[in-house]
């Protein structure tokens, strides 16, 4: 989905081309959020402290959490098309703040479970 044009059939493009053609994709109207949550992160992943990991209860969920300015930062994303629990280890304190959900989760003896759609992200501040 990341190539910008490809000669690889696609039947759903907008302008029936019959190719992979990303601005006349259903993808192309979700960039500027990417980007933005792209921007959010550059510094904490570019700059921060790589803590390596958490630890995780499915293999679904690939993370890896950060330390800047105080804060640590765990990203975990789903790398299926299929919804997953799980249970996140390794983290501090009571609560996590998600970025960009507006909500917080508990953090009971240094664990969080969360859900996750098919190929979703979490982003957890705590």
């Amino acid at each position: 989905w990341y190539a910008y044009y490809t000669h690889e059939k696609y039947s759903d493009n907008k302008n029936d081309r019959g190719h992979w053609f990303l601005p006349e994709s259903h993808l192309w109207e979700y960039f500027p959020v990417l980007n933005a949550e792209v921007q959010a992160l550059s510094e904490v992943v570019l700059t921060g402290d790589d803590l390596g990991p958490a630890g995780t209860s499915t293999k679904a969920i690939h993370t890896n959490a950060w330390d800047i300015g105080g804060k640590r930062y765990l990203l975990a994303v789903n790398a299926t098309n299929e919804a997953a629990d799980c249970e996140l280890s390794g983290l501090r304190g009571e609560t996590a703040q998600v970025m960009f959900e507006d909500r917080q989760v508990q953090v009971v003896e240094g664990k969080v479970k969360d859900s996750f759609g098919p190929y979703a992200r979490h982003v957890y501040v705590y």
